[in-house]
């Protein structure tokens, strides 16, 4: 616990303070997005003090973190854990160049490793948007940067906490996000990050002909099934396809008199303006994708905060994506099992991660995944997909363009579209689409190197990346 006076300084002293040694795991957030500054300053710290050997245990590895590849060469670290890879780190790891495979969690997964002790976490860093006087982290309103739904656990499990931050109130604050029970040092630099990042390309929902005609079947197979009916609750992704399907849905909402009882995810002002329009009773939440959400955060009181325990827990039966009725997802491939591929792209470079799309699809009532046929005339429907972040029995039905499939262990949404008039194309017959309309066929060239290995929500190994090929 944080003591008034007491455990404040640079992070290095916050390092020193924690008593961690070579081989420690240190964790990060991801609410920053790619606006962070604290994990390269951090990894600084911990070779400016000698420390080697660490496993990172970060949510997202983004392109502000293109640096930390310095940090695994030199040996500072050794090992890494995440849900989302991308830019320089990822390429650098696809090509083998990490002695130790990374290990590609699920938000389920991660919260679940962390809590059944299998990822002990020996200090975590928080990016703090502001502490007060007592060292709890609060939002407050000018520095606020909405739920810190992901540090919290964090907090909560790891043996040492530290709040980063460039902003502390001088008095106690009224909303905490973090107690400072669970605050052992408070450190000070003078940046922590660009919250104008936060919000990035795909958060903006797609206009073009075939993103409207994916929208157009997916609230065809929502508007025939009966879980939609008012007090129905849904999550989308942030891909541009799904934000577009949500302006559908809420035609489809007030054309039918049909309001939503919660809507779930990373919030954003979509959300937001159907939680003000009366569509929506509530929004639950644990970071948000733009300014319009933290906003709503600050001031709406239907607009609450989750952690990753009571959002993705795969072990407890009351987490929230079980109590979703529709989720719609996007994904890079999707093969004829239903698999979808969330992390490499066709030429087996790590673009990506699942994030909480396995936990999601797996907890929701109706999954939905979105694909078009093609992207840059290659194939998106395959017999095989390169990797498999969510394996096809999670997954109900897959909307593209073209056609609506849907898996055949769902014998009654097959029965119900089949009843509305809705026509229903196989997995086989999309894929003969795709090909058609492709002029690249896929050559997946793989090496023998396992340079990450994937994880579904319980930690079962569900398949690996192999390095790719000079």
């Amino acid at each position: 616990m944080y003591k008034l006076g007491v455990g404040k300084g640079a992070i290095e002293d916050s390092i020193v303070d924690s008593g961690v040694k070579d081989g420690c795991v240190i964790s990060f957030q991801h609410h920053l997005r790619n606006g962070d500054l604290i994990l390269i300053k951090v990894l600084k710290a911990f070779k400016l003090l000698g420390i080697k050997d660490i496993t990172l245990a970060a949510y997202a590895i983004m392109d502000c973190h293109d640096e930390l590849i310095d940090f695994i060469e030199d040996g500072t670290v050794k090992k890494i854990y995440t849900n989302f890879l991308s830019a320089k780190v990822a390429r650098f790891i696809s090509y083998g160049y990490m002695k130790e495979p990374a290990v590609l969690q699920t938000h389920g997964g991660r919260i679940s490793s962390i809590m059944s002790g299998r990822l002990n976490i020996d200090i975590t860093f928080i990016a703090a948007p502001c502490v007060d006087i007592n060292g709890s982290i609060i939002c407050q309103a000018e520095k606020s940067l909405g739920p810190l739904g992901y540090s919290i656990d964090d907090a909560i499990y790891s043996k040492y906490t530290v709040a980063v931050t460039d902003s502390i109130l001088r008095e106690p604050g009224r909303y905490i996000e973090v107690n400072n029970k669970h605050i052992n040092f408070v450190a000070f630099v003078d940046k922590i990050g660009d919250s104008k990042k936060i919000s990035f390309k795909n958060t903006i929902p797609a206009v073009d002909e075939k993103s409207c005609r994916i929208a157009e079947n997916t609230i065809k197979v929502i508007g025939a099934t009966p879980l939609f009916k008012s007090g129905f609750s849904y999550q989308a992704g942030v891909g541009g396809v799904s934000l577009s399907i949500i302006r559908s849905l809420r035609d489809l909402m007030i054309s039918r008199s049909v309001k939503s009882s919660f809507l779930l995810g990373g919030i954003m002002k979509c959300h937001v303006d159907m939680l003000h329009e009366g569509l929506v009773e509530r929004l639950y939440d644990f970071q948000c994708f733009d300014s319009c959400a933290i906003q709503s955060y600050n001031t709406d009181s239907s607009h609450y905060r989750l952690t990753a325990k009571s959002y993705v827990n795969p072990n407890d039966s009351d987490a929230f994506v079980k109590k979703l009725d529709y989720s719609v997802l996007g994904a890079n491939e999707v093969d004829m099992n239903f698999n979808a591929n969330l992390i490499t792209g066709e030429d087996n470079l790590i673009i990506g991660g699942g994030g909480a799309h396995l936990d999601i699809c797996a907890g929701s009532k109706i999954s939905i995944v979105t694909t078009r046929l093609t992207t840059r005339k290659t194939p998106k429907i395959v017999s095989s997909v390169n990797t498999i972040s969510t394996p096809g029995e999670n997954i109900d039905v897959v909307v593209t363009e073209c056609g609506i499939a849907v898996n055949p262990i769902r014998t009654d949404i097959i029965r119900i579209l089949k009843d509305k008039g809705i026509k229903i194309a196989t997995m086989e017959e999309l894929k003969k689409l795709a090909e058609k309309k492709s002029d690249k066929k896929i050559i997946t060239e793989k090496g023998k190197q396992v340079v990450a290995i994937v994880e579904d929500q319980f930690g079962k190994v569900i398949d690996y990346v192999y390095s790719k090929n000079e």
